[in-house]
């Protein structure tokens, strides 16, 4: 028997994904036409290629050589080579060259479909996750304008703050270019409660860029806009994690 190999339409619902049936043997004289046909499919835009093997007889090494190349190239693509209905003979190569790990193998079509169904309902969850709004949590700040002589307590109440800034509201009146230090704490914990707390506040110096005065429940105050001074890293992660919910 020769070697045959086909592209199917049917039970394909995926502008991503291309069944090809291969039957036959595949060795020395064909496998670079297998190679040609796959990678045509890739070069369509197919990120998950499906051969469906019923017809299959043999494999060579070189045949073996292009579906590790192959596998490969789709992992790093994000997609994946499958194999479908693999005769005992052909399935039993495969797993003793260790195939299994790099390819996924499925008994028959409608394994393969549900797969590619479970997959599409994560890959949707995912993107849905990743659009879905990120709620702020609400972080308690105590601020202090740094002085010579003294670290003057400013009652402050956070309206806004993002990984290279924040918005604070004063009682004092500071101007431009004054050092406020903010102690930053943990969602949900009160600079009280600190000491039961596994993680330690963040500590950072501040420089007032501008103010603008604003009505608050006790009266006229200043809002003062303060940008960050060398955030570490470390700080800078811990930080947005605390941020986002």
């Amino acid at each position: 028997m020769g070697f045959k190999i086909d592209i199917r339409k049917d039970l394909v619902h995926s502008e991503k994904v291309s069944l090809i049936q291969v039957g036959g043997y595949v060795d020395t004289s064909n496998f670079v036409r297998l190679k040609r046909v796959i990678e045509g499919q890739i070069k369509q835009g197919k990120s998950y290629i499906i051969l469906y093997c019923k017809e299959l007889e043999y494999i060579s090494s070189a045949g073996i050589g292009v579906l590790k190349s192959i596998g490969n190239k789709l992992q790093n693509m994000g997609g994946d080579l499958t194999l479908v209905s693999l005769t005992p003979k052909v399935k039993k190569v495969i797993e003793l060259i260790g195939l299994q790990h790099l390819i996924k193998i499925y008994d028959d079509l409608k394994q393969v479909e549900s797969a590619l169904k479970r997959e599409r309902k994560e890959a949707d969850r995912a993107v849905l996750a990743e659009r879905a709004p990120r709620h702020r949590k609400k972080l308690t700040i105590v601020a202090r304008k740094r002085s010579l002589l003294k670290k003057t307590l400013i009652r402050a109440v956070m309206s806004d703050i993002s990984l290279s800034g924040m918005k604070i509201v004063a009682d004092e009146d500071i101007g431009k270019g004054e050092k406020i230090e903010a102690t930053i704490y943990p969602p949900g914990v009160a600079p009280k409660d600190i000491a039961l707390s596994s993680d330690k506040p963040i500590v950072i110096q501040t420089n007032v860029v501008g103010s603008e005065q604003v009505e608050t429940d006790k009266g006229r105050a200043n809002r003062l806009f303060l940008q960050f001074v060398n955030l570490s890293q470390e700080d800078t992660k811990k930080l947005d994690e605390w941020l986002w919910a």
